[in-house]
Formats: structure tokens, sequence, C-alpha cells
């Protein structure tokens, strides 16, 4: 069905400083329109209240860590000026001095695809909250291999499938609702003319240690959707949910980045009603 050619990333980062978050504007002048280019295909630019960094694609796992880590440190190298870091958070709050100016009033983002409404979604409001979601989304570059399958539909089905594979195992180590809700959503992704950018997973997760499995969990949604019989499985789905695994016939504990220790044992209802019922170590 599909064949894995690339992956890239345009992960976006909150900036912190004396348990302070600190607007991106004070260390960049990059935009969506004019980034700053750091050449062999690195970027940077604001992001509303956010820097945000471009990579090349990488087509293995090695090359994709050290674009990803490489964008990290050239970016902490600029703020660490004055003892600024990256912040790795999903969501972050800004002191209302820094939400009420121009970049912090702007949110450049486009519509996005919802993968399980099959509907267009529009960029979202943020002028009456002090919080913004941070982003790292995720671009996969593949080959289609038969003719009688639309690429869009394709990108749908990586898109719920990536849900399974990526966005439901993360939400048991770091959930939250407030992105899940707003710029965040199980789902979210766009066409493109690689293939397919999701937009599902936060900022938490571009710490160094979930990098390696971000890669490998992309390779699965990838193999998973080479099987006509997995994607019609993920069509027949109306909402991601915990309780679609045995479904699917995907195991949820393989997905799950580092252990899970069964012996402390928690509740937490998340998004959709289900119940997560151990602690992720």
């Amino acid at each position: 069905m599909i064949e894995f050619k690339t992956i890239g990333a345009d992960p976006e980062f909150a900036l912190r400083k004396d348990n302070i978050n600190v607007p991106a504007f004070h260390y960049f002048k990059g935009t969506k329109q004019h980034p700053e280019d750091k050449g062999n295909g690195f970027a940077i630019l604001r992001d509303n209240l956010l820097v945000e960094g471009n990579i090349p694609p990488a087509n293995n796992l090695k090359d994709f860590y050290k674009n990803m880590t490489f964008i990290q440190d050239l970016i902490n190298s600029i703020v660490n000026v004055d003892n600024t870091t990256i912040y790795y958070q999903d969501l972050v709050k800004y002191n209302k001095r820094f939400i009420y100016t121009d970049d912090g009033m702007e949110f450049g983002c486009s519509s996005y695809n919802d993968a399980w409404s099959q509907e267009t979604k529009p960029s979202p409001v943020l002028t009456d909250t002090f919080f913004r979601p941070v982003g790292n989304h995720i671009h996969l570059g593949y080959e289609m291999k038969r003719d009688d399958i639309d690429p869009m539909q394709m990108n749908e089905w990586l898109a719920r499938a990536y849900d399974y594979f990526v966005s439901l195992p993360a939400d048991t180590i770091h959930f939250s609702k407030e992105r899940r809700e707003n710029y965040g959503a199980y789902g979210s992704y766009r066409d493109t003319k690689y293939g397919v950018e999701f937009r599902s997973l936060g900022g938490y997760f571009l710490q160094r240690k979930y990098l390696t499995w971000i890669y490998e969990q992309v390779q699965k949604t990838v193999e998973f959707c080479k099987s006509e019989d997995n994607c019609h499985k993920l069509a027949s789905l109306t909402k991601p949910s915990y309780d679609d695994y045995e479904f699917l016939g995907i195991e949820l504990l393989d997905q799950v980045p580092g252990g899970v220790n069964l012996e402390q044992p928690h509740r937490r209802n998340n998004l959709l009603g289900n119940v997560v019922e151990w602690q992720i170590i």
C-alpha cells in the first residue's frame, strides 16, 4: 500500500526564565513569512509567543534524532545568554504583558483536517486565554504503491493509526486536556505534497528521551497501514478509544515509552471518558 520515505518535524518550544514563560520575540526575529535560515535545511522562527524550529527530512533514526537535537541545541545556545532555556510542555501560560502584544495576539496557523469527524477545522481562537498550546508536528513522507487509493484517504487512515501508536500511548504519560480540546486534538493532520503532517503530539514529547520512540512509532503507523484490512478496521471506528486496541490487534503496552508499573495503579479519566489504570515510570 505505502512505503516510508522520510520523517521531518516543525517542533515548537516554549521558553522559560526564572520560572516565568518568556516570549520568543525577545530572542528571535524570524517569522513564518521570513524564517531565520540556519543552513542545511534548518530554520528558526517566531510562532505566536513560541519559537519554532524547522528541520530537514531524514530517512533513518540516526539522522532524525540528530536533526531534532541539533535544532534544540541551537535554540538553547541563543537563549542561554541570560539563563533562558527550552521548557517542555504541551500548554504554557504567559503573563498578560506578553499576551497583549502583536505576537501574542497573532495565531498564524491555517486550518487542519480532523480524521475522526472528517471535517476541516479552523485555526483556534486564542484571544480570550493566557495559555498557548505547544505543538510537536511530525511530517511523514511516503510513496503510494497503489493507484486505486486516494492519497488523501490514506492520510486519514494514517492519522487515525497515529492516534493508536502515538497520541493515546502518549496520554498515558502526559495528558493535557486543554490542549486536546483546543489545538492538539486526536486525529488532527494536514495533507502535504510528500505525504502527511501529524499534529496531535505536544511539546512535552520533544524531550530527548522520547525522540527515538517517536521515530519508532511512526514506523509502526506506516507498517500498520500497509494492510488494507487494517485500514478498513480504522475506517469502521468513530472515535479513538483505548477500548479498540484488541479489535485492531495492537498491544497498548507495547506502544508506551518507558516502563509500566502495575504495582502502583492510578485512575485518570481522559477526554474520551476512558480510564487508564496504570502508572508510567
